[in-house]
């Protein structure tokens, strides 16, 4: 009966230790899998995070837009500086509103991980330039508009 118990005894031991063994294959794969749809979540995150820092100049647009109209520039040079700034306000504005417009990852369901990589990292680049884009534009209105204040000031 003793032999009976410590012959069952170790036949658990050891399958206990053998259930620590090096994952499977699936679980291998899972792992991996994971890691994957970790980098393109994080990745997605940076070009949703840019987007919204961009999305919520917006409204600054309008507002600094609006400056540029009232600012009744005296000189040519002033005209065309309004001028070229309400265009550089209103491309950054369509700039931002066509690339949501063209923004299609969900589409890609069925792509592979190399394709849905590549896409994300273009639409990193090309977000990151409309918010580059739409960030010299509005220092260059604040510019503008500031520079024709003071004129008028003197």
């Amino acid at each position: 009966m003793r032999k009976f118990i410590l012959s069952l005894s170790l036949l658990s031991l050891l399958i206990a230790c053998n259930q620590n063994a090096e994952p499977t294959a699936k679980e291998q794969g899972d792992a991996i899998v994971s890691r994957l749809e970790f980098q393109l979540d994080s990745l997605k995150g940076e070009v949703i995070k840019i987007h919204d820092i961009t999305m919520a100049d917006l409204n600054t647009l309008a507002e600094l837009r609006q400056d540029l109209k009232n600012s009744a520039p005296t000189t040519k040079n002033d005209s065309i500086k309004v001028r070229d700034g309400i265009s550089d306000l209103n491309t950054a504005q369509d700039l931002m509103f066509d690339w949501m417009h063209n923004f299609k990852y969900a589409e890609l369901v069925d792509a592979s991980y190399g394709e849905k990589h590549d896409y994300l990292r273009a639409q990193r680049n090309k977000i990151q330039e409309i918010k580059d884009f739409t960030d010299d534009a509005m220092n260059k209105a604040r510019l503008y508009t500031n520079d024709i204040k003071a004129k008028k000031t003197k």
